[in-house]
């Protein structure tokens, strides 16, 4: 997921609710941020993004998903960012 332009995932997200039935489970994790938008970050691999919790939720639900659980790490925890983790099922 972090690797996907914002543009792009709304697809990426409709895609993954196409092939679950209805009911699935869909686990994603991303970095996290507290800005409002995505944030683009320098990554080994290629350019990453960040995700405010709230943003990522509104996209899953345009995907057809309902967020019903959610967990945020701490960025003063020994991971030292904020780590997102959205648990959502397909209407």
């Amino acid at each position: 997921m972090i690797h996907i332009p914002p543009g792009e995932l709304p697809a990426l997200l409709a895609e993954q609710a196409r092939v679950l039935a209805p009911g699935g489970l869909l686990l994603v994790s991303f970095f996290g941020t507290d800005a409002p938008e995505p944030v683009q970050f320098d990554h080994k691999v290629t350019p990453a993004y960040s995700w405010p919790a709230d943003r990522f939720a509104e996209l899953l639900a345009g995907a057809g998903f309902v967020t019903f659980a959610r967990l945020l790490h701490d960025p003063a925890s020994e991971r030292g960012f904020l780590d997102a983790h959205l648990l959502a099922r397909l209407r």
